[in-house]
């Protein structure tokens, strides 16, 4: 018999063998359908465009990139390490390219644009430098750095323009004793919106482009407890209170204008929990000024520091002004030349009482006015000529009674050790460019 009626036969004889079978009592006759492979998607890995000239030179030559021309959208720049004292200068014209590794200083200059599409990769001790007139646009891309223990550096320097718009400031290995930071110096500007920053600083210099209330919005300032500073001018933080989330915020050495009003407020759309303001260097409010401290704000003031206030300084009921009293010498807290207002407000100690002077100094044609509040710092004073308090009463196991007591001379109440509204934290260094 040939396999043709072979094959034949048997297709007979099942077809009567399944017409004869009686079929099981609800059982469904099944449907199938012959596998077909369908074609997938194409992708191409993005290319690797090396940097090839380690004594530095123009990102524009295309002699000094691995694959003969300039890096394009769909590729991968590759700095390598440099020598010593080597940098890529980005000098002209707008790129977009797809990731960027710095392994070498990259500088852009003379009114030039680079877009990073996915990842940015910041080696060890190394920096992007945006000059004033250029733009660095990391859209949504992955921004990391290898933040290793060597006390040196890296990040982001901008005297020109920073945007963001989803990106993620990471760490590769971990958080190291570097400092990886984005520093936006005088003149220069960040424009953030829906990032995530986990380094350990974002600073806005004194003289920076001051925010506008849209320019920075919907970000998280770290992603645990201490671990992203953001440093900015006193007056800018009005304009920062649409973001999800913040750790210390430190406020620079500045001033209050006359006419202006800043509430130090509970900050954080998505969580006020980690939140403290932290004086870094002197405020001053100026006559016609109004300060603010809101309701169960903590307060930080560094050693050396004081608040002079010669228009308006309003304490809530909660907040704590707490001083880190180090063994230096110094004195700091607050001068009054105007009016001084405090409900329900605790001045503290953070950490040990050391050798500083901590104190509420009340000048002539001053005014201090406090009810229900702790006073825990070395002494209150008032001068000669400062203006009878309306009102000032304490919580007595903080505070002598006699703090309520004026002199017509000049007289200083001393006052016990109370408790600590929060930990201290070491000042920084300078910030470097």
């Amino acid at each position: 018999m040939g396999l043709q009626s072979w094959f034949s036969g048997r297709r007979s004889h099942n077809s009567s063998s399944q017409a004869n079978r009686p079929r099981r009592p609800g059982r469904k006759t099944a449907w199938f359908t012959k596998p077909v492979l369908e074609g997938l998607e194409q992708r191409l890995a993005p290319a690797t465009n090396n940097w090839t000239a380690l004594a530095g030179g123009d990102w524009g030559t295309a002699s000094n990139w691995s694959l003969g021309h300039t890096p394009t959208i769909s590729e991968d720049a590759v700095i390598p390490a440099l020598n010593a004292g080597a940098v890529v200068t980005h000098s002209a014209g707008a790129d977009t390219i797809h990731g960027l590794t710095v392994g070498g200083n990259l500088t852009l200059s003379g009114g030039s644009g680079l877009t990073i599409s996915s990842s940015v990769l910041i080696r060890f001790q190394q920096a992007i430098t945006v000059n004033l007139g250029s733009t660095l646009d990391v859209g949504a891309a992955a921004v990391v750095t290898e933040d290793i223990n060597g006390g040196i550096g890296e990040g982001i320097v901008v005297s020109g323009v920073l945007t963001a718009n989803g990106a993620t400031f990471t760490r590769s290995t971990g958080n190291g004793n570097g400092t990886c930071q984005v520093l936006v110096n005088a003149g220069g500007q960040l424009i953030a919106h829906n990032c995530t920053f986990d380094w350990d600083s974002v600073n806005l210099a004194n003289g920076s482009v001051a925010p506008s209330a849209t320019d920075i919005t919907g970000n998280l300032f770290g992603l645990t407890a201490a671990s992203t500073v953001l440093s900015v001018p006193v007056v800018d933080v009005s304009s920062l209170t649409n973001n999800k989330s913040f750790q210390d915020v430190d406020l620079l050495t500045g001033l209050l204008p006359a006419g202006q009003t800043l509430t130090l407020g509970l900050m954080g759309t998505a969580t006020t929990v980690n939140l403290r303001y932290v004086l870094l260097g002197n405020l001053i409010v100026q006559p016609g000024a109004t300060l603010n401290l809101a309701a169960n704000v903590p307060v930080l003031i560094q050693p050396g520091v004081t608040i002079t206030d010669s228009g308006t300084f309003n304490l809530a009921a909660g907040s704590v002004l707490s001083v880190v009293d180090s063994n230096s010498g110094l004195t700091s807290g607050i001068v009054v030349n105007g009016s001084l207002n405090a409900t329900g407000a605790a001045f503290t100690r953070a950490g040990s009482n050391g050798n500083d002077t901590t104190r509420i100094q009340v000048n002539f044609g001053g005014q201090f006015n406090a009810s229900q509040c702790i006073f825990a710092w070395d002494s209150l004073t008032y001068s000669s000529g400062s203006t009878a308090p309306s009102r000032v009463s304490a919580t007595p196991a903080c505070s002598p009674s006699t703090a309520a007591r004026r002199s017509p001379l000049p007289r200083t109440t001393s006052a016990a050790s109370g408790p600590t509204a929060s930990s201290p934290r070491a000042p920084p260094a300078p910030p470097s460019t």
